[in-house]
């Protein structure tokens, strides 16, 4: 059995949270072992679109990790 893998058009994410603003996103995106918080996905999203990124799945996990304050390693 193949398994597909689902992106998140980050783009279409950033629109529907600016047209939802008080719905909350926590736990929708996880990074390594934990889940992101509402502010730490909206910071994640509005930077992916900034630089240009299509899904979450192009942005590399160094620059995640640097985003979110995160040490080396720490996830």
């Amino acid at each position: 059995m193949a398994f597909i893998r689902m992106k998140t058009n980050m783009k279409g994410f950033q629109r529907w949270m600016k047209e939802h603003p008080r719905k909350r996103v926590d736990g929708y995106f996880n990074f390594g072992d934990r889940e992101m918080t509402h502010e730490e996905i909206k910071k994640m999203v509005d930077y992916a679109v900034l630089m240009g990124y299509r899904t979450e799945a192009d942005i590399p996990e160094e620059e995640i990790a640097k985003l979110l304050g995160l040490k080396g390693g720490e996830k």
